[in-house]
Formats: C-alpha cells, sequence, structure tokens
C-alpha cells in the first residue's frame, strides 16, 4: 500500500516542484538591482507573498482531488477497489486487500497538500533570497517529527498503522510549513497590511505592479508546471516500457534510476547557485541595457552632444554586464563539465560492483552491467543540462524552456516506443531527452551571451520585474 500511494504523491507533489524554480528566479530578479533599495524589497515581497497564496491555493484543489478522486487514482494504480465499487468502475479484477489501507493513506497524507505547496514556494522565496540555511532547517525539523511521529502513531495505544504514518508525514510536513511561516514573518519577507494613513497614491502604483506581478508568477509558474509535467510524463513512459518488456527489465531500470537521480540531486546544487546569481546579474544588466537606451533617446533629443559617449556606452556586447553575465556562464560551464566528469568516473567504477550489490538474479545483474556504462556517461551530458537550464532559467527564458522540453519529451517518448530493451531506452531514448533540452538551454545561453536575438525582447526584462517593458 506505502508503495503504491508513494508513487501517485510522487506524482502529485514532484510536478509542482516547478514553483520552486519559478520563485527563486522572479524573488532574485526583484531583489536584484539595489540589495539596500526599499522598492526592491516591497517588489520581492509582493512576488513571495503573491506566490504563497497561489501555491496555497492549488495545494488545497490537489488535496481534494486526493481526497474526493481516491477511489479512481487507485484503480488506475493497479489496485482494484472493493465489490462494492467493482462494478462502477468496471474493473476486471478482484479486489485487492491493499485497496483499504491505500485508501486511508492517500485520505490522510492528502490533508497535508496545501502545506508541501507552501514549503515549495516558501523555499524558491529563500533560495532567491541566497537563503538555504532556512530549508535546511525545515527539512531538519520535518524530518526529526516524523521519526518521532512514526512510532507514536503507527503502534502502541494509537495503533493506527498506514494511517498513522500518513498523519506522521501530514504533521511533520505542516511542522516544516510553520518553520518557513516563522521565519518569513521574523525576515519581514511578506508585505504589510497598509494603513489609512499609508493609502495614497503609491498604494495604487503597488495594486498595479501587484497585477503585473501575479501575469509574471502565473506565466512562469505555468511555463515550468509544463516543462516539469512534460519531464514526468517522458520518465513515466520509459517505466511503462520498461514493464512492458518484463520484470527483469523494470527491475533493471528501476536500479539504474535511483542511482541516476542520486548524482542529479548531487549535481543540482550546482544548478541551483548558477540560476540564482544569473537571476541577479541578468536583472542587474538588463537594468544597465535599459538605462542606456533611455540615455541614448535623450541624447538624439540635444542635437547629438556627447552622442558618440552615449552610443558607446549603449553598445551592450562589451558593457560590464555583459562580461559579468559572460563570466558566470563560463564559470558555470566548467563547474557543470567538472562535476560531470567526476560522477562519470565514480559511476564507471561503480558500474561493475552495483548489480552484485543489488539483487542477486542473474538476469537483472545482466542488464544493469549493460545499462550503467550508458549512465555513466550520460553524466557530462546531464550536469551540462541541468546547470545551462538553470542559467538560462535566471535569464527569465521560461517559455523557451517549456516548448524545448515539451519537444524532447516527445521525441523522447517516440524513442522509447521504438526500444526493444531496457539498454535501448537508456541509450536512445533517455539521450534524445536531455540532447534535446540542452539544445533548448544552449539557444537561452547563446542569447545571454551574445544578445543573438535582441530584436525579440522589446527592450524589456523577461521577467516583467524592475522591466521598463512590464
Amino acid at each position: 500500500a506505502l508503495g503504491t500511494c508513494t508513487s501517485i504523491f510522487h506524482l502529485s507533489y514532484n510536478s509542482f516542484r516547478a514553483t520552486t524554480t519559478a520563485t527563486t528566479s522572479l524573488v532574485a530578479t526583484a531583489l536584484a538591482q539595489d540589495v539596500d533599495d526599499e522598492e526592491n524589497h516591497k517588489e520581492a515581497k509582493v512576488v513571495t507573498a503573491t506566490s504563497l497564496k497561489f501555491g496555497v491555493m492549488i495545494g488545497i484543489i490537489v488535496s481534494l482531488i486526493l481526497w474526493i478522486g481516491n477511489d479512481v487514482i487507485l484503480h488506475a494504480m493497479g489496485v482494484p477497489p472493493p465489490s462494492s465499487l467493482h462494478k462502477t468502475l468496471k474493473h476486471p479484477h478482484p479486489s485487492s486487500p491493499l485497496y483499504s489501507p491505500a485508501t486511508s493513506y492517500i485520505r490522510y497524507r492528502s490533508l497535508a497538500a496545501p502545506a508541501v505547496l507552501l514549503i515549495t514556494v516558501a523555499e524558491g522565496a529563500f533560495r532567491g533570497y541566497a537563503n538555504t540555511k532556512i530549508p535546511l532547517l525545515a527539512s531538519a525539523v520535518a524530518a526529526l517529527a516524523n521519526i518521532i511521529l512514526d512510532p507514536i502513531l503507527m503502534f502502541g495505544k494509537c495503533d493506527m498503522g498506514v494511517s498513522g504514518a500518513a498523519l506522521a508525514t501530514a504533521f511533520s510536513q505542516y511542522g516544516a510549513a510553520f518553520v518557513y511561516l516563522f521565519f518569513l514573518f521574523r525576515r519581514n519577507m511578506l508585505p504589510s497590511s497598509p494603513t489609512k494613513t499609508t493609502k495614497s497614491k503609491s498604494q495604487v502604483v503597488l495594486s498595479r505592479k501587484k497585477r503585473n506581478i501575479l501575469k509574471t508568477i502565473l506565466r512562469a509558474n505555468l511555463a515550468m508546471f509544463t516543462k516539469q509535467g512534460s519531464l514526468l510524463v517522458g520518465w513515466a513512459y520509459a517505466t511503462r516500457r520498461a514493464a512492458q518488456l518484463g520484470p527483469d527489465h523494470v527491475a533493471a531500470h528501476q536500479v539504474a534510476l535511483s542511482l541516476w537521480l542520486v548524482f542529479a540531486l548531487i549535481m543540482d546544487g550546482v544548478a541551483v547557485a548558477a540560476q540564482v546569481i544569473m537571476s541577479t546579474t541578468w536583472s542587474l544588466f538588463v537594468r544597465s541595457r535599459d538605462d542606456d537606451e533611455m540615455l541614448n533617446q535623450e541624447g538624439e533629443k540635444k542635437e547629438g552632444v556627447m552622442q558618440d559617449a552615449l552610443e558607446e556606452k549603449n553598445d551592450s556586447s562589451s558593457s560590464p554586464s555583459r562580461c559579468e553575465v559572460r563570466s558566470l556562464t563560463h564559470y558555470m560551464t566548467n563547474a557543470s563539465l567538472l562535476q560531470g566528469l567526476l560522477s562519470t568516473l565514480i559511476l564507471l567504477y561503480l558500474s561493475n560492483i552495483v548489480p552484485f550489490l543489488t539483487t542477486n538474479d542473474i538476469s537483472v545483474q545482466k542488464h544493469l552491467l549493460q545499462i550503467l556504462p550508458h549512465v555513466s556517461r550520460q553524466q557530462i551530458l546531464v550536469s551540462l543540462t541541468l546547470v545551462w537550464e538553470s542559467l538560462v532559467i535566471g535569464g527569465g527564458y521560461f517559455t523557451l524552456l517549456a516548448c524545448g522540453t515539451l519537444s524532447s519529451s516527445l521525441l523522447a517518448v517516440w524513442k522509447i516506443g521504438l526500444a526493444g530493451s531496457i539498454e535501448e531506452i537508456w541509450s536512445g531514448g533517455i539521450v534524445v531527452l536531455f540532447l534535446g533540452r540542452l539544445v533548448t538551454a544552449f539557444v537561452g545561453v547563446l542569447d545571454m551571451y551574445f544578445g543573438l536575438f535582441d530584436f525579440m525582447k522589446g527592450g524589456s526584462n523577461r521577467n516583467g520585474l524592475n522591466g521598463k517593458g512590464g
């Protein structure tokens, strides 16, 4: 029951991890112009508060869907309902003994959906402020609460079993949400309620800003949901295809995927740093470019006085801000190649050890011995893709990444569908997925590096924050 439910919640919640990415970039961009600028802090607070409301609203919807539709969801996951629902859902198999505990688990744990979405948004906000200590503290509180509550609720006087495990997880997630809220208020990261005496023309301007920010948040989150959702579909189809090939194929696939995820999560640290730093650097560059354009227009009105100097300053290809963008891109690219190379060497060493540590099945071991070298050689590709995507997200290219990832996932699904073995899935479909994402990210990196597509920008910040174009 726990295995099935864990898969359901993994798909439900992981798709909304996109809110963390979007919020990180938007908050960092809002803060980027001047750390001491009160207006920028106000804008960052509005972004944080609006994103939190948006996240909690989605969390409530997810909670209702999981609570009301758990019968249909479990049916889709292969857990047949009891005889009373048997005819309604037209399930061809007898009811499963897993159905009752699985239903209880889903209903209890679904109560924490608003907290989970709040956590994902708050984590993104703190990342935007370049603060990773609070997310670590919140995760530690959640883990500790879970360790303490699990045995209390599952056994002893409570004796709630699987339902107790669900409640323990839900309580721990609300504990983490409380930690985030506590520090959000303590560090004054949320806007204060305006009093009657403070309501003025500036409040009207702020209200307009809020509407623009809300549009930006919705666009960014929709794009990131599309990106994350298409990736989940691609990975889910790879697992489905492996299951169709046979139990030994899917077993080898799960081991390889688990190992791949460990290294991907480790490499994601550099990617997060790249996103936060690029959000700040790129926003400063956009501001400098827009200011130069304004000065250039003013200079044209003054009969060409100092026009040569203004034109020289307006050359964004050689401005200090553009150089900083290039320098950061160089540094992060080198870091991604280095960590990708190290991961490749480590996995190549482990590829002859892991198969014999994880299973005694000779057939599964054989598949793993063939798969893991492919997984090893992909690490540089994966690392570079993650870092370049983060740089591009920092530049606000949300729509570009969404379209590119969706196209890559569709190509990968087509390639995986043609695979006749688990080896072909990893050497073909998964490689296509990451190559497509890498090419998409490369287009964004080229634009930031050289300004090749400036004619498409209209001189405004892509994020719609702190930009002249709104």
